[in-house]
């Protein structure tokens, strides 16, 4: 071989070298694998997606990438994301309001018909752009709701001391729904710092923050906070904050709270007569119901086994009333709301007892018969529901005769047609006095019988997982029994079960 030639082979080995170098440290991006960003590129991404609009799986991705980046910062800009996404909800809320009663209005008179029938083109096309309008202010709703909650688990996620100190001193004060948030997030990744802050947290003014506080409690040992939640569970003035309170105790096998506990069986009037049975039942292995004269002789028996007897048993509040029974269910709630199904499969008869009867007419009969047993005492709310939604008042009312008289009626019109909108008919049982109410606590809904024969099959979510975890949202700050009654042989018994056993009620199958 020539010097030429040697030269040339040797210029040719540099390149074919230098090709394979560059290949060998070529970026990431040119096999596939994006560099990993750093924190600073993380938030600027969460900050610029978050500013735009109806990119829900891009804001959900863009919090979901926060996970890398376990900084003060980061948490901090997550933070305000939750904040962010509540700060718009009051006015967002009261155009929901307002859209959702003008068109209940026209709705409940459309539902014990076969057709909807509007007086004009310029009628239906008002009603119509006020329906659409309605359903895009729910869809963001929800999507603000589930984005704040992904926030909140990556933030439970995050374990270097400065994001916690970060976390635990928003926790202090400032907006009830991302306090509520961080409660949570601080609970599920058992924060130190959190069992330090609960005590004051216990008392805070607002009953979401106390509820949210009772519930974070079964986190942490008992042995700091059990008189506090006992305490609660008897004496705090919201009926939703001594009912998470009763959960707790519970939950951590609080053997004391037995005696002050037993007295609560006469004192309560409503639901949480059933909370606070079920709460000795769990802590005592012991099933003996509702009955106070049994649980004072169980508990002479114990001799010195517990520690202090119960004080002396008072009567019941004065106008008693038997618990309910509802397609079997036993309630002895006063706050309650009935979700009835009027979809056309309703008009389908099954066996009861060998014999055919339709769906409907039965379930007529039950909700007449169960609304002639309520008191003026109590309030009650109906949601009936096929394609579309209908409260039949946009708030609960008390059960006087005129009124009970007048729901009867209402329900005897009522028609079997369409299709089967749970999502949209549980969401108007859990807010049915107002997005916007703010009644939530003290007079809103306690407990909630939800009937249906069937699946979703209309509304704007209908998978059943992806409404189960909706309501779960909802309901962890407000304390909602769900009773779930299936009709018939086609209900989803699993998704009436697990929605019934998550909010502490009875699942019932009414199939044959």
């Amino acid at each position: 071989m020539t010097p030429a030639e040697l030269s040339i082979l040797a210029c040719r080995c540099i390149v074919a070298a230098t090709a394979l170098t560059f290949v060998g440290n070529a970026p990431l991006q040119a096999t596939g694998f994006p560099p990993k960003k750093t924190g600073r590129e993380l938030r600027q991404d969460l900050t610029d997606v978050m500013k735009t609009r109806e990119q829900f799986p891009e804001k959900a991705k863009a919090i979901e990438a926060m996970k890398d980046d376990d900084s003060t910062e980061s948490a901090k800009a997550l933070m305000s994301v939750i904040l962010g996404l509540s700060a718009n909800r009051p006015e967002m809320d009261k155009e929901r309001d307002l859209l959702s009663s003008l068109i209940n209005e026209i709705q409940v008179t459309q539902m014990s018909t076969q057709a909807r029938v509007f007086r004009g083109k310029e009628k239906k096309k008002d009603f119509d752009e006020k329906s659409a309008r309605l359903t895009l202010l729910g869809k963001q709703r929800d999507e603000q709701e589930q984005l704040a909650r992904a926030a909140m688990h990556v933030l439970a996620s995050y374990k270097s001391p400065s994001t916690e100190k970060a976390i635990g001193a928003r926790v202090n004060s400032g907006d009830a729904t991302l306090r509520g948030a961080l409660l949570q997030a601080l609970g599920m990744r058992q924060s130190a710092l959190l069992s330090q802050k609960l005590k004051k947290l216990l008392k805070d003014s607002h009953p979401e923050l106390r509820i949210h506080a009772s519930l974070a409690t079964q986190h942490f040992g008992s042995e700091d906070h059990s008189d506090q939640l006992i305490k609660i569970a008897c004496q705090d003035k919201c009926w939703a904050v001594r009912a998470s309170a009763l959960k707790t105790l519970s939950a951590l096998k609080i053997t004391s709270a037995v005696p002050t506990l037993i007295p609560r069986l006469t004192k309560e009037d409503g639901r949480l007569i059933t909370d606070v049975a079920q709460t000795l039942e769990a802590l005592t292995g012991e099933s003996l119901g509702e009955n106070p004269g049994a649980w004072n002789s169980w508990l002479a028996d114990q001799g010195d086994t517990l520690e202090s007897k119960p004080k002396q048993r008072r009567s019941r509040l004065s106008d008693p009333r038997e618990p309910l029974r509802y397609h079997g269910v036993h309630s002895h709630s006063r706050q309650m709301v009935f979700v009835l199904d009027t979809s056309r499969s309703m008009d389908e008869s099954w066996a009861v007892d060998g014999t055919g009867i339709n769906k409907l007419v039965a379930a007529k009969q039950e909700l007449k018969r169960v609304l002639s047993r309520l008191t003026p005492k109590d309030k009650f709310g109906l949601v009936v529901y096929n394609n579309i939604v209908v409260k039949w008042k946009t708030k609960m009312v008390p059960a006087t005769k005129t009124n009970i008289a007048q729901a009867a009626e209402y329900v005897d019109n009522l028609v079997p047609v369409g299709k089967t909108n749970v999502y949209e008919a549980m969401e108007a049982a859990f807010f049915i006095n107002g997005f916007s109410a703010g009644h939530y606590y003290q007079e809103g809904v306690d407990t909630i019988f939800f009937l249906s024969d069937g699946s979703p099959s209309w509304g704007r979510i209908d998978n059943l997982e992806e409404i189960h975890d909706q309501i779960g949202i909802w309901n962890t700050a407000r304390q909602i029994v769900i009773h779930a009654i299936g009709l018939g042989e086609d209900h989803d018994a699993r998704f009436m079960r697990r929605l019934a056993r998550d909010s502490g009620g009875q699942y019932v199958s009414a199939s044959h």
